[in-house]
């Protein structure tokens, strides 16, 4: 297994939790966008926020490239 992700097979929340696991120690939080939501043309179904700064630092996450950049 080594630092190597293991996406292929995973199901969204998986990636999602193992994604929060690795932003958080970054000060960073990831959030999901509700489908009904007025926002989700601007965010995304996920985003990232950094609450220390109080913003948005970044939209239209793909979970599977995200964990892969982080990892």
């Amino acid at each position: 297994m080594g630092n190597q992700a293991p996406t292929a097979g995973a199901s969204e929340p998986a990636l999602f939790k193992r994604l929060q696991r690795k932003l958080n120690p970054q000060g960073q939080q990831l959030h999901r966008c509700r489908q009904d939501s007025r926002d989700i043309a601007t965010l995304g179904r996920y985003y990232v926020t950094e609450p220390a700064i109080n913003a948005v630092v970044a939209t239209h996450i793909h979970l599977a490239d995200w964990l892969a950049e982080v990892a």
